[in-house]
């Protein structure tokens, strides 16, 4: 039986589910690829910050190059997306991108 609170959103190029799940510890967006049955969650502030992204800022996103067209054995990241170095590490992650102390 269909919930009544997802729905689903397709266009000639992707099929996803959308609904709110509440199993975790609050409320977020549960989104489901139809086409593969992943699924993956957003909270509250990632959300907002897809309303203040410009649209042309997310664009990289949407090229499957970066994601879904790469083999499971491939975990490398395209140079753009790795971390950077100092930002977001705590006193205890002093690892380099492949994880190397």
């Amino acid at each position: 039986m269909q919930d009544k609170n997802a729905f689903d959103i397709s266009s000639e190029f992707a099929w996803v589910k959308v609904q709110v799940d509440d199993s975790g510890l609050g409320p977020r967006l549960l989104i489901q690829d139809m086409r593969t049955g992943r699924v993956g969650y957003l909270d509250a502030l990632e959300l907002e910050m897809l309303a203040w992204t410009p649209h042309e800022s997310l664009a990289w996103l949407v090229n499957p190059a970066f994601s879904r067209w790469r083999s499971h054995d491939d975990q490398s990241m395209p140079s753009f997306m790795e971390p950077i170095e100092g930002f977001g590490a705590g006193p205890e992650d002093h690892s380099d991108a492949n994880g190397t102390p």
